[in-house]
């Protein structure tokens, strides 16, 4: 019971994390870059996945990330994924309660249109282990709805 109120606890603050984000990028004066450049060194790792698109790394960066996600050769966002071990070795104890430090996730100063977080109790191909995976997309839901169709 205790681990599940941990995760939720993570959970929230995450979601608040990424609202407080999102925000500020919205209320920003400073226009902030729309497009992501797919960095040299990385790989394709997975052909088209609908609604996500091909997924792109370094090798070296598996199975955290950043993974792209590219669509027809455009970066329409990345994936980054937290396993269920990491959530539960990243408990601190804060007034006596049980709380999971932040997980600091690069935004390389861009403006995303929407933020999706899956929970993934199986594991998928490439990450057999349950784990949570976020998605950052640049693109609109509409437009993320069409990929690979």
């Amino acid at each position: 019971m205790a681990k599940n109120k941990s995760v939720i606890a993570f959970l929230v603050i995450l979601i608040l994390i990424l609202i407080v984000i999102i925000g500020i990028q919205s209320i920003s004066r400073v226009t902030r870059p729309t497009k992501i450049i797919l960095p040299s060194d990385t790989i394709k790792v997975s052909e088209c996945v609908p609604n996500m698109g091909e997924h792109w790394t370094n090798p070296a960066n598996l199975p955290t990330g950043p993974i792209y996600l590219v669509d027809n050769g455009k970066v329409v966002g990345v994936e980054y994924g937290i396993d269920e071990e990491g959530l539960e070795k990243n408990i601190v104890v804060i007034a006596g309660e049980r709380v999971g430090k932040p997980f600091i996730i690069p935004t390389q100063s861009l403006k995303f249109d929407h933020i999706e977080l899956n929970y993934m109790p199986e594991g998928h191909e490439g990450e057999e282990e349950p784990h949570y995976d976020i998605h950052m997309y640049i693109i609109s839901q509409e437009e993320q709805q069409k990929l690979c169709k």
